[in-house]
Protein backbone atom coordinates (compact mmCIF):
# COMPACT_ATOMS: atom_id res chain seq x y z
CA UNK A 1 0.00 0.00 0.00
CA UNK A 2 1.32 3.48 -1.08
CA UNK A 3 0.81 5.84 2.16
CA UNK A 4 -0.72 8.73 1.63
CA UNK A 5 -1.58 11.94 3.62
CA UNK A 6 -4.07 14.21 2.15
CA UNK A 7 -4.04 17.79 4.16
CA UNK A 8 -7.84 19.13 3.33
CA UNK A 9 -7.08 22.79 3.66
CA UNK A 10 -10.67 23.74 3.13
CA UNK A 11 -12.63 25.50 6.09
CA UNK A 12 -16.15 23.65 4.50
CA UNK A 13 -14.09 19.92 5.23
CA UNK A 14 -15.18 19.62 1.70
CA UNK A 15 -11.72 18.62 -0.06
CA UNK A 16 -11.81 14.93 0.25
CA UNK A 17 -15.46 14.11 0.20
CA UNK A 18 -15.35 12.93 -3.42
CA UNK A 19 -12.60 10.24 -2.45
CA UNK A 20 -15.01 9.22 0.52
CA UNK A 21 -15.04 9.14 3.94
CA UNK A 22 -12.21 9.63 6.63
CA UNK A 23 -12.18 5.69 7.44
CA UNK A 24 -12.66 4.92 3.44
CA UNK A 25 -9.96 7.38 2.95
CA UNK A 26 -7.86 5.55 6.13
CA UNK A 27 -8.28 2.36 4.37
CA UNK A 28 -7.10 3.43 0.85
CA UNK A 29 -4.03 5.17 1.70
CA UNK A 30 -3.35 3.93 5.17
CA UNK A 31 -3.89 7.76 6.97
CA UNK A 32 -6.87 10.17 7.69
CA UNK A 33 -6.69 13.23 6.20
CA UNK A 34 -6.23 16.22 8.02
CA UNK A 35 -9.19 18.70 7.99
CA UNK A 36 -7.06 22.18 8.27
CA UNK A 37 -8.80 24.97 9.37
CA UNK A 38 -6.61 27.81 10.21
CA UNK A 39 -3.30 29.29 9.54
CA UNK A 40 -1.97 27.92 13.24
CA UNK A 41 -3.09 24.78 12.13
CA UNK A 42 -0.51 24.43 9.08
CA UNK A 43 2.74 25.81 11.14
CA UNK A 44 1.57 23.44 13.84
CA UNK A 45 1.60 20.36 11.85
CA UNK A 46 4.84 21.16 10.12
CA UNK A 47 6.69 21.85 13.51
CA UNK A 48 4.79 19.63 16.13
CA UNK A 49 3.28 16.61 14.14
CA UNK A 50 5.83 16.27 11.08
CA UNK A 51 9.14 16.99 13.32
CA UNK A 52 10.93 18.41 10.05
CA UNK A 53 14.45 18.02 10.89
CA UNK A 54 16.83 19.95 8.69
CA UNK A 55 19.13 17.03 7.27
CA UNK A 56 22.19 17.29 4.71
CA UNK A 57 22.81 14.16 2.25
CA UNK A 58 26.09 13.10 0.63
CA UNK A 59 26.19 15.58 -1.10
CA UNK A 60 25.98 18.93 0.59
CA UNK A 61 22.16 19.37 -0.15
CA UNK A 62 19.86 20.34 2.48
CA UNK A 63 16.20 18.80 3.37
CA UNK A 64 13.90 18.38 5.65
CA UNK A 65 13.30 14.57 6.81
CA UNK A 66 9.81 13.44 8.43
CA UNK A 67 10.89 12.03 11.85
CA UNK A 68 7.58 12.59 13.47
CA UNK A 69 4.50 9.96 13.37
CA UNK A 70 3.94 10.76 9.83
CA UNK A 71 7.44 9.24 8.99
CA UNK A 72 6.34 6.56 6.83
CA UNK A 73 4.79 8.25 4.71
CA UNK A 74 5.37 8.18 0.65
CA UNK A 75 2.82 11.43 -0.32
CA UNK A 76 1.78 14.37 0.82
CA UNK A 77 -1.27 16.25 -0.80
CA UNK A 78 -1.95 19.43 0.22
CA UNK A 79 -5.71 20.25 -1.27
CA UNK A 80 -5.13 22.89 -2.14
CA UNK A 81 -2.27 26.10 -1.52
CA UNK A 82 -5.14 28.65 -2.86
CA UNK A 83 -6.97 27.80 0.36
CA UNK A 84 -3.82 27.90 2.50
CA UNK A 85 -3.39 31.15 0.83
CA UNK A 86 -6.80 32.39 1.98
CA UNK A 87 -6.22 31.48 5.81
CA UNK A 88 -2.70 33.35 6.00
CA UNK A 89 -4.68 36.21 4.33
CA UNK A 90 -7.34 36.52 6.87
CA UNK A 91 -5.06 35.44 9.86
CA UNK A 92 -2.56 38.82 8.67
CA UNK A 93 -5.69 41.36 7.75
CA UNK A 94 -7.38 40.28 11.14
CA UNK A 95 -10.32 42.81 11.67
CA UNK A 96 -9.32 45.11 8.96
CA UNK A 97 -10.83 45.70 5.38
CA UNK A 98 -7.48 46.37 3.29
CA UNK A 99 -4.50 44.51 2.83
CA UNK A 100 -1.15 46.41 3.78
CA UNK A 101 2.27 46.58 2.11
CA UNK A 102 3.67 45.23 5.04
CA UNK A 103 0.87 42.45 4.91
CA UNK A 104 1.91 41.65 1.77
CA UNK A 105 5.55 41.18 2.49
CA UNK A 106 4.32 38.79 5.83
CA UNK A 107 1.89 37.02 3.41
CA UNK A 108 4.82 36.45 1.37
CA UNK A 109 7.16 34.89 4.29
CA UNK A 110 4.73 32.51 5.69
CA UNK A 111 3.55 30.70 2.07
CA UNK A 112 7.69 30.98 1.67
CA UNK A 113 8.43 29.28 4.35
CA UNK A 114 5.27 26.35 4.25
CA UNK A 115 6.22 25.80 0.46
CA UNK A 116 9.66 25.24 0.80
CA UNK A 117 9.63 22.99 4.06
CA UNK A 118 7.64 20.76 2.42
CA UNK A 119 8.94 21.24 -1.45
CA UNK A 120 12.29 20.11 0.86
CA UNK A 121 11.02 17.52 2.62
CA UNK A 122 12.14 13.81 2.11
CA UNK A 123 8.43 13.06 1.04
CA UNK A 124 6.76 13.50 -2.57
CA UNK A 125 4.37 16.13 -2.24
CA UNK A 126 1.19 16.92 -4.29
CA UNK A 127 0.28 20.95 -4.39
CA UNK A 128 -3.20 21.28 -5.87
CA UNK A 129 -3.88 24.76 -6.49
CA UNK A 130 -6.91 26.49 -8.40
CA UNK A 131 -6.12 28.10 -11.31
CA UNK A 132 -7.44 31.39 -12.54
CA UNK A 133 -8.10 33.20 -16.30
CA UNK A 134 -5.15 35.82 -17.03
CA UNK A 135 -5.84 38.20 -20.64
CA UNK A 136 -2.44 38.91 -22.04
CA UNK A 137 -3.29 42.72 -23.11
CA UNK A 138 -0.34 42.38 -26.15
CA UNK A 139 -0.92 39.38 -27.92
CA UNK A 140 -4.96 39.26 -26.98
CA UNK A 141 -3.83 35.59 -25.27
CA UNK A 142 -5.78 33.94 -22.59
CA UNK A 143 -3.50 31.74 -20.19
CA UNK A 144 -4.26 30.32 -16.93
CA UNK A 145 -2.47 30.80 -13.78
CA UNK A 146 -2.44 29.74 -10.10
CA UNK A 147 -4.90 31.98 -8.69
CA UNK A 148 -2.58 33.06 -5.66
CA UNK A 149 -2.32 36.29 -4.84
CA UNK A 150 1.05 38.64 -4.45
CA UNK A 151 4.63 37.32 -5.36
CA UNK A 152 3.62 33.63 -4.53
CA UNK A 153 1.56 33.28 -7.50
CA UNK A 154 4.61 34.29 -9.72
CA UNK A 155 6.81 32.09 -7.80
CA UNK A 156 5.21 29.25 -7.08
CA UNK A 157 7.56 27.48 -10.11
CA UNK A 158 10.49 27.96 -7.83
CA UNK A 159 9.57 25.58 -5.28
CA UNK A 160 8.16 22.78 -7.82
Amino acid sequence: MVNVLILDVDYRRTGTCSIGSDEQIEKLFGYKPLHIKSSGAVKKLLDERFKLNLSEDEFGNFYYEVSGEYKNLDFIVVDSITGLQGFEKSDIRGQRELFTLQDWGKLSERMHDFLIKLACCDKNVIFICHTKKLLENELGRISEVPALSGQTGDNIGRYL
